[in-house]
């Protein structure tokens, strides 16, 4: 974990990779016994802030999707949380892509549910709501913003505290 995390802030151009690269080979050792605990959430998390800091969509949503299938077959370590949602809204924000809006508000409501169905420790924050917003005001689209902001002080009023407006809000 630790080769993991200096590669993930190295910004060296084949981070990603290498970075995926350690993570696969993990997983296989812990599969075949050789390791005893399977990479956990912080090294998941680790590999998909390598992707977010190159832009890349798509690395981090494959690193997701690993993390989700390592957790459903039996590493109980690999949970994802409210930071690996996070992450992707947050490089999905960030994209410029004229479809960022849905992608990021379909996390955010799988992030509630998850929440709600008490599958997610922590409910998505403020900074999460705003990553989403913004996805929406960099598209001037001020109706989807809105709904964004209903959807988080509903969240808020149903007990997730995190979900508080703030001043960026």
């Amino acid at each position: 974990s630790t080769l993991i995390n200096a590669i993930s802030k190295s910004n060296k151009e084949d981070a990603p990779r290498q970075a995926t690269k350690l993570l696969k080979k993990m997983i296989d050792l812990f599969k075949k016994g050789t390791l005893e605990e399977g990479p956990n959430t912080i090294i998941y998390n680790s590999v998909m802030n390598t992707y977010a800091a190159h832009g890349d969509i798509k690395g981090a949503t494959a690193t997701l999707d690993l993390m989700e299938a390592d957790f459903k077959s039996g590493n109980k370590v690999a949970k994802p949380d409210m930071r690996t949602y996070s992450t992707l809204i947050n490089v999905i924000s960030k994209s410029g892509n004229k479809d960022a809006p849905r992608q990021a508000t379909n996390i955010l409501k799988k992030m509630i549910e998850l929440h709600s169905q008490g599958d997610l420790d922590e409910g998505p924050n403020a900074i999460t709501y705003n990553s989403v917003m913004d996805t929406f005001a960099v598209e001037g689209d001020i109706e989807g913003a809105t709904n964004i902001l209903k959807i988080m002080k509903d969240d808020f009023h149903s007990g997730n505290k995190n979900a508080r407006p703030d001043g960026h809000t």
